[in-house]
């Protein structure tokens, strides 16, 4: 992953926490909305979807509950 894809992800990331503490303020939440697919777009653009999808699969099997 390249520096720009680290900053992507970050930002993802972080406007993901910002929907969940705007949940109440819908227009709020629809905007933060809209500029998560954006970043999310523009990061599966920069690493290629089968790329992408490999991180976001090991991401979520590192942090799922063991059971």
């Amino acid at each position: 992953m390249t520096n720009y894809e680290q900053k992507l992800f970050s930002d993802l990331l972080d406007v993901n926490w910002m929907i969940e503490e705007n949940k109440a303020n819908k227009e709020m939440a629809r905007f933060l909305s809209i500029a998560y697919h954006t970043i999310q777009d523009e990061l599966r653009e920069s690493m290629g979807d089968g790329k992408y999808n490999t991180f976001i699969r090991a991401g979520r099997e590192m942090f799922a509950t063991k059971g």
